[in-house]
C-alpha cells in the first residue's frame, strides 16, 4: 500500500505511513523513521505527488490530532530549515 487517504473536513491529507519502508529503506524501525526527519529536497518531492497541489500546508507535532497554519519558512544556523507558526495566538485545528 503506497498510502491511505483520510478525510478531514472538506480537504483530504495523505498518510504515507504505508510505505516508510519503502521511502526509507528495508529494517527501519518506526522510532528511527520518526526521529530521522527529511531534507528539504525529499520535503518537496513528497509535496509534488500530492494531485491537489492547492492544500493548505499545516504543521503538526502530536501525530496529526491538531496542527497550525505555516507562517514562514526559515533557516537556522544553516543547519535546519524550519517551517514556523508566527501568529501571537495559533489557528489550532483539531482533526480527530
Amino acid at each position: 500500500m503506497l498510502g491511505r487517504t483520510a478525510e478531514i473536513g472538506q480537504k483530504q491529507t495523505y498518510f504515507l505511513l504505508g510505505y516508510v519502508q519503502f521511502f526509507f529503506g528495508v529494517g527501519m524501525s518506526s522510532a528511527e523513521w520518526t526521529r530521522r526527519g527529511k531534507t528539504v529536497r525529499q520535503l518537496i518531492e513528497e509535496l509534488q505527488t500530492f494531485e491537489n497541489q492547492e492544500l493548505e500546508v499545516r504543521i503538526s507535532i502530536d501525530s496529526g490530532d491538531t496542527s497550525v497554519p505555516i507562517s514562514i519558512v526559515g533557516k537556522s544556523e544553516d543547519t535546519y530549515a524550519l517551517l514556523m507558526n508566527c501568529e501571537d495566538l495559533p489557528t489550532l485545528r483539531r482533526h480527530r
